[in-house]
């Protein structure tokens, strides 16, 4: 065994003990079940053994029937009792399942922002979905059928020990190489199961890639070259899956070839033990019939060792998800974001992705009604600056402060709360057009909704649709326009009346009309708000108080419109380049 594997185990003991123990009436109700089915089942060679007696003896029909009779409700017995712990393994495993998921899905609500960048969305559905499968499948057809056959195994074992002792020793010598085969082809699962595991991430993530980029993929005509990608990383994962199954399918082979193996050995031995008068005939049945009752447990034991490899490669990634550190939004060891006004000082901030990029001293002020411009190249630093805002994101050093508040020093959750964020390509979820302007403010009223919707020039729209603002949007709001979704995210904002907001050029997806009529909404949204715009038309630098030029994560120029444009800097070649309102900045 690997030093991974040595290290892992009782991890995923203390996983699987936890689980269990969140359903314990459950477990309790199936080890019930379980323990009066594997009595009835010891209950039947002992059963044979009367038989045998009775035809052996002088043969009396009464005698025989109510033999039989005692036969049949036996097996009554250990099916119901059998039906009754598979159910209740069923549910637990389900159950189970469903926690799970739950503590994943939580976990990926409350990763740091930054942890997104290293798992990609594709990879993070694999987990909440096919992983939490392969688990509940390792705890119903791995544990759960474990327990009950290894108990009817070792009960079965003393049956044949207090008849023949010699036979159960030379059946155990037998049967125990398989604990050797078991071992290493669970090892061996569980490697191929992480790395399929990882190869399904790929393809899901491919998969998401296409349907987010069809327009792109169907307008350059990329069909074939798409289909070939995915064709390759399909034909890996199959090939992965079959890597692994391979495995699994070896071991109830090995088992039923030993088994049989030691059938054939012992009924040799034993034989020779009822001439030579060692073992009687009575007692030889009985032998025979708990070996031959043992021949399928063992069996599901072998196949329940392939699950929980399975279990064991699908939980190593679980436990990667789960134990990432959590972003602390209502950290109680501080105190929450008291109400804020909207000054804004970032003071001498730094900022690394690594060595790939820096934010390097940032140094600048806002105020309330104050717009704050950000402009500059693709990769300037526009984006990091305002998720540093956000606490999407920490400084390496410096500190940014909120009415001369250290927004470290607070919960994340109250300074989040008041500030309202509409990015350039909002998503908007599949539910109703009223709902999604309400998710900025859960328990908003419909006057409020309508009101914000007015702001954003919404309700033009929103009366002409089948159902008004109680229409679908569709899923990422596909049957809306990119400027009609941008309009209702602009409505989330203004519902908030948050005293900050930060706007990712709100009105890039609009058309000239409404452009204006949204320019006119956040003139009025100024008087008592301090608005970061990070801005790609000269439209929206003009109207700005103050213009922040980025280049390479550094704040090169700050200044008005028409003070940057007196200068030979690069504010001024970028206007220089742009020929109309409508042509972006960063070209």
């Amino acid at each position: 065994m690997d030093q991974h594997t040595v290290m892992q185990t009782p991890h995923h003991m203390k996983t699987l003990a936890n689980l269990l123990w969140g359903r314990r009436w459950e477990l309790l109700r199936f080890l019930l079940f379980t323990t009066v089915s594997t009595s009835c089942l010891v209950l039947a060679p002992f059963w044979g053994r009367a038989l045998t007696g009775l035809i052996l003896e002088n043969p009396d029909p009464e005698r025989l029937t109510h033999h039989v009779a005692l036969g049949a409700v036996l097996l009554v017995l250990i099916l119901y009792t059998t039906f009754k712990r598979d159910y209740a393994s069923f549910k637990l495993s389900n159950e189970a399942g469903g926690e799970i998921r739950s503590e994943l899905f939580n976990k990926c609500l409350f990763l740091p922002y930054r942890s997104y960048q290293h798992h990609r969305l594709g990879d993070m559905i694999t987990r909440l979905s096919s992983d939490t499968d392969i688990l509940c499948e390792g705890l119903h057809s791995g544990l759960l059928v474990l327990v009950p056959n290894l108990l009817v195994v070792f009960a079965l074992m003393m049956v044949m020990l207090v008849h023949s002792w010699l036979l159960t020793v030379g059946t155990l010598l037998i049967l125990s190489p398989m604990g050797l085969v078991l071992h290493f082809t669970g090892n061996r699962i569980r490697e191929r199961t992480k790395t399929a595991q990882a190869r399904t991430s790929r393809l899901n993530g491919a998969l998401e890639e296409m349907l987010r980029g069809v327009k792109e993929i169907k307008s350059y005509g990329r069909e074939a070259m798409v289909e070939e990608r995915f064709g390759n990383l399909n034909r890996q994962t199959v090939d992965a899956f079959n890597s692994r199954d391979k495995w699994r399918a070896l071991n109830p082979a090995v088992v039923s070839c030993v088994t049989f193996a030691s059938i054939g050995i012992l009924a040799l031995g034993s034989g020779a033990m009822v001439f030579s008068h060692k073992l009687a005939i009575e007692n030889l049945s009985v032998v025979f019939a708990a070996l031959l009752l043992i021949i399928h447990p063992v069996d599901e034991i072998s196949r329940a060792f392939g699950y929980l490899g399975k279990a064991y490669g699908a939980m190593d990634r679980i436990d990667e998800l789960l134990e990432t550190q959590s972003e602390a939004v209502n950290d109680v060891s501080l105190p929450p974001f008291p109400p804020v006004e909207g000054h804004i000082r970032f003071n001498q901030v730094n900022f690394a992705y690594g060595t790939a990029f820096r934010l390097s001293n940032l140094v600048f002020e806002a105020s309330p009604g104050e717009i704050l411009a950000i402009v500059g190249p693709s990769g300037a630093g526009k984006s990091t600056l305002v998720g540093l805002l956000l606490r999407f994101l920490e400084p390496d050093s410096g500190s940014i402060l909120v009415d001369g508040r250290d927004i470290s020093q607070f919960q994340i959750a109250g300074l989040r709360s008041q500030i309202g964020y509409v990015p350039q390509e909002p998503v908007l979820f599949d539910a109703s057009l009223a709902e999604n302007i309400a998710f900025s403010k859960p328990g908003a009223d419909h006057e409020e909704v309508l009101a914000a919707a007015r702001a954003a020039h919404v309700d033009e729209f929103a009366r002409k649709l089948p159902q008004g603002y109680d229409s679908s949007v569709g899923p990422f709001g596909i049957l809306l326009s990119s400027g009609q979704r941008q309009r209702i995210a602009l409505a989330r904002a203004f519902l908030t009346q948050c005293p900050i907001l930060i706007l990712d050029e709100p009105t890039s997806a609009l058309d000239p009309e409404s452009d204006q009529l949204i320019r006119r909404s956040l003139s009025a949204l100024r008087k008592r708000r301090t608005v970061f715009i990070i801005a790609h038309r000269m439209s929206t630098t003009r109207e700005a108080d103050r213009i922040l030029v980025l280049e390479e994560g550094r704040i090169v120029e700050q200044g008005r419109h028409a003070e940057l444009l007196e200068r030979d800097g690069l504010y001024r070649r970028y206007c220089a380049l742009s020929s109309s309102d409508s042509k972006p900045l960063h070209v």
